[in-house]
């Protein structure tokens, strides 16, 4: 896949997250118009999505065994380019967060419900890169 249809609708971001009401409060933070989003309820779907899609951004919910799904994630040749993202509740604590994620093996983290801003944010930190600005 070519950079230009890697990004012609937008970053493609894959949610894996078994709540419903977390993965629908992603989708009306994130904006489809910029965003190419795609959901899993459970790690089997994600990492099944992750070779499919080859999506630039995994956010990770914290019911899915993190650690475990991160390793998985990176071991694909599709994780190993994009940048992951954990999501939970208990981020609002940042050391919390910044323990989490690195613990992990994600590249950062973000709390959860989170506003647009701070997401944009984290994702341009997180991939040293003007893809997300």
């Amino acid at each position: 896949m070519t950079n230009e249809n890697k990004n012609s609708k937008g970053n493609r971001v894959l949610i894996i997250d078994q709540d419903n009401v977390r993965r629908g409060m992603v989708a009306l933070t994130m904006s489809e118009s910029e965003y190419q989003l795609e959901f899993a309820t459970s790690p089997e779907t994600g990492l099944d999505l992750l070779r499919a899609l080859e999506p630039d951004v995994v956010i990770v919910g914290q019911d899915t065994a993190p650690a475990d799904i991160c390793q998985r994630i990176r071991a694909q040749q599709a994780g190993s380019s994009c940048l992951v993202v954990l999501m939970d509740e208990s981020f609002e604590d940042e050391r919390e967060g910044e323990t989490q994620a690195e613990g992990s093996g994600a590249d950062t983290y973000i709390p959860f419900p989170f506003e647009r801003r701070l997401l944009e944010q984290r994702l341009a930190a997180g991939q040293n890169c003007d893809v997300f600005q």
